[in-house]
């Protein structure tokens, strides 16, 4: 399911409400008011989009913890345009609610830069809630350091290729859970011009 939010300015009664923000705390609030609203459309299944009207007070950056908890989508138009929108919304339906992604790596390897996810180890678990046929998931991970490797006696020179693995669970609309498990191995190089060459390909 999908709900669409058309708002003209900013909320101003009763829970929610941002016009009169005037402290860090008061605007935290707000914000973890706004992300429980997304945390509970993501329990329902429920995507939550919102379009904002050109010009006028939308606190866009305050809905956009509701709007990406989901997985749905803010975007601010022209409201001669706001037809088009409506229309790009409903051609993004929901394909699957209850989306994690379980993400392995070598245990030569380790997760980077990951505030998103639950880390352990080689091991990498991920919610992305709601899922649309735009729904894209990504990670950065690197080699863990010689230190780390000799401890855990594994010599990377003996390698051709690392394994990876997700492992992706999801409640199709019908209500029937799946898995759905996607295995590869990738060629290591030690050549940067030949791997940049790879890059977004």
């Amino acid at each position: 399911s999908r709900v669409v939010v058309c708002t003209d300015g900013l909320a101003n009664v009763g829970l929610g409400a941002l016009d009169e923000l005037k402290t860090d705390d008061e605007r935290d609030a707000a914000t973890a008011f706004y992300n429980r609203v997304g945390l509970l459309a993501v329990d329902k299944g429920v995507a939550v989009d919102v379009i904002g009207i050109e010009g006028e007070g939308c606190d866009v950056e305050t809905l956009t913890a509701m709007v990406e908890t989901s997985g749905g989508e803010i975007d601010k138009v022209n409201p001669m345009e706001l037809h088009k929108n409506f229309g790009t919304a409903m051609a993004n339906p929901v394909l699957a609610t209850k989306v994690s992604a379980t993400i392995m790596l070598h245990a030569g390897l380790h997760f980077r830069n990951d505030a998103d996810g639950v880390v352990s180890a080689n091991r990498m678990v991920r919610d992305l809630g709601n899922a649309t046929k735009d729904t894209e998931l990504t990670f950065e991970y690197s080699n863990k350091t010689r230190a780390q490797l000799a401890a855990g006696g594994i010599d990377l020179s003996t390698l051709t290729h690392f394994p990876f693995q997700v492992q992706i669970r999801y409640t199709k609309l019908s209500g029937m859970k799946c898995m759905r498990v996607i295995s590869q191995a990738k060629r290591i190089t030690h050549d940067i011009a030949r791997a940049e060459a790879g890059v977004d390909t």
